[in-house]
């Protein structure tokens, strides 16, 4: 049963808000699945735009993101003719609209959203009064979440909320009423609280019939009960919240797949071919370790991975990738179970800022073919290579011996400087370390020479003076250290977007 929104923290009424004509049976269907969600999007979008007075314009792509507030993937919507926007935010690809995780608006004034508005377990449907009234008049705070019948619903639609009461107020005057000896029929409840807090009503039934005498349709208090307020608590413990809270900070996108088939498609400079050659050598067993540094959004990755796939190897089969942190344990664990393949780190910093994690891969990336590597530490995940009991750990992936010899190879690939990522240069006594840090002025010219062989999102399309008016605004809008080719990507989509005013765009998400 799909819940309804009662706040107490708005000062318009948020039932005003939909005075929209809709279909309210398809807004507030139980489920709206992965084939049917476009659609419901499109309603919620063409709702938005009906209340707010503006068209919304969609961002193509989805956008990979994470902040310090949350990471997922998103759907964003520019604001005609301004630089406001709001995204819609699931923890991976969408598959349901039920699996909305959060909302995050940008004023324009920062690259970082001002407002995010925290919706689990809360449907579109239900979230969109509480969004278009923080559009309407930004504020911050919590709205108390109750289930509510889909008949109600329609009626309650079809209303303007009555400002008596809040979901909160609601309840500690009803509850004060039975106090005072009286007993109220579900219409009662309705006539005095509006139906908007019917919801109320229906969990008092449905979750504490100790506490309350229900003789058919009426429901008075049970005489065992003194603490209202106490019960007041239970009975909000059902109810679910949406939180308005100030947007993450440090906004990062993670490269798209048009992004990544640039990278691919055309080698950026003589670099990369010898990043190329270092791959190929290490496949062959010519040295044990590569590490990869410099900026991110210069094919690095790609080139590295194209290599290794050319030698007919594949993430699982022959190399192993792994993306992101990773602890001393993990690493440790990680080596023992691929200890005669590939192992390729990417964006794994973390474990070469760990002094443990960074003793066992300097250890790991010695110039011997079999390097023994130890683990002296008292660990759950330890078990001894010599004991009975052995072989049955072997092939746990939770579990590593106390100590084993490592025949395999090391790729890391980090967008730290070298200077950073080899700070003591013990890295460079031991494998091959090429940094991977082209200027400004060598990527515009990279930039220059692929332009017209970028493919757009959904089926978008730009003239070749329309493209060369964006790698125009991207060179103007650059910020210090955020030149990358996927930035070029993500700008020729915004000017792809007919947003008119796609180039302030371009400085502010690009």
């Amino acid at each position: 049963m799909p819940v309804f929104i009662s706040t107490a923290i708005n000062k318009l009424s948020i039932f005003t808000l939909f005075r929209a004509k809709m279909k309210v049976k398809q807004l507030f269907e139980a489920s709206i699945s992965k084939k049917n969600m476009p659609a419901a999007m499109n309603k919620m979008i063409s709702y938005l735009e009906r209340k707010l007075g503006t068209k919304l314009i969609r961002i193509p792509g989805i956008e990979k993101f994470s902040n310090s507030v949350e990471s997922g993937v998103g759907f964003r919507f520019v604001f005609d003719g301004g630089l406001e926007s709001i995204r819609f935010n699931w923890h991976s690809v969408p598959g349901d609209a039920s699996d909305l995780m959060s909302i995050d608006y940008w004023t324009g004034a920062s690259r970082d959203p001002s407002m995010n508005i925290k919706t689990k377990g809360v449907s579109f449907a239900q979230v969109l009064p509480m969004v278009a009234q923080v559009l309407e008049d930004p504020m911050r705070g919590k709205t108390t979440v109750f289930p509510m019948q889909y008949a109600d619903e329609k009626v309650a639609l079809a209303e303007a909320k009555r400002d008596d009461f809040t979901a909160e107020t609601a309840l500690a005057d009803f509850l004060k009423q039975l106090s005072l000896g009286k007993s109220l029929t579900r219409s009662d409840f309705i006539g005095t609280y509006h139906i908007v807090h019917a919801g109320i009503f229906d969990t008092i039934v449905n979750n504490f019939a100790k506490d309350f005498n229900i003789n058919g349709k009426r429901v008075s208090l049970a005489s065992n009960t003194a603490d209202t307020k106490a019960l007041a608590s239970q009975i909000l413990g059902k109810a679910g919240v949406i939180e308005v809270s100030a947007g993450g900070k440090g906004e990062t996108y993670d490269a798209t797949r048009s992004e990544k088939e640039i990278e691919e498609r055309v080698p950026f400079t003589e670099t990369l071919d010898h990043l190329e050659g270092l791959v190929k050598g290490l496949i062959k067993g010519a040295f044990n370790a590569l590490f990869v540094a410099g900026k991110g959004g210069t094919g690095k990755t790609q080139t590295v991975e194209d290599a290794l796939h050319a030698e007919g190897l594949a993430d699982g089969i022959g190399y192993f990738k792994n993306t992101g942190t990773a602890s001393p344990a993990g690493v440790y664990n990680l080596l023992w179970h691929h200890r005669n393949d590939i192992i390729l780190f990417d964006d794994s910093d973390g474990a070469l800022a760990d002094q443990d994690a960074r003793n066992i891969i300097k250890a790991a990336t010695d110039t011997k073919k079999a390097r023994k590597l130890v683990w002296n530490k008292k660990s759950s995940f330890i078990f001894d290579p010599e004991g009975d009991n052995a072989e049955q750990y072997e092939d746990d992936p939770d579990m590593a011996p106390r100590y084993f010899d490592f025949k395999g190879r090391i790729i890391f690939i980090s967008n730290l400087g070298l200077s950073k990522l080899d700070p003591d240069g013990a890295l460079r006594t031991r494998a091959f370390v090429i940094s991977v840090d082209p200027t400004d002025e060598e990527l515009f010219e990279h930039m220059e020479k692929i332009l017209f062989k970028i493919k757009l999102e959904d089926g978008l399309d730009l003239s070749e003076t329309e493209r060369k008016d964006v790698l125009e605004v991207v060179k103007k809008s650059k910020r210090k250290g955020d030149v990358s080719l996927r930035k070029l990507v993500r700008a020729l989509n915004l000017a792809a977007s007919k947003a008119p005013n796609w180039e302030k765009l371009v400085e502010l998400y690009a």
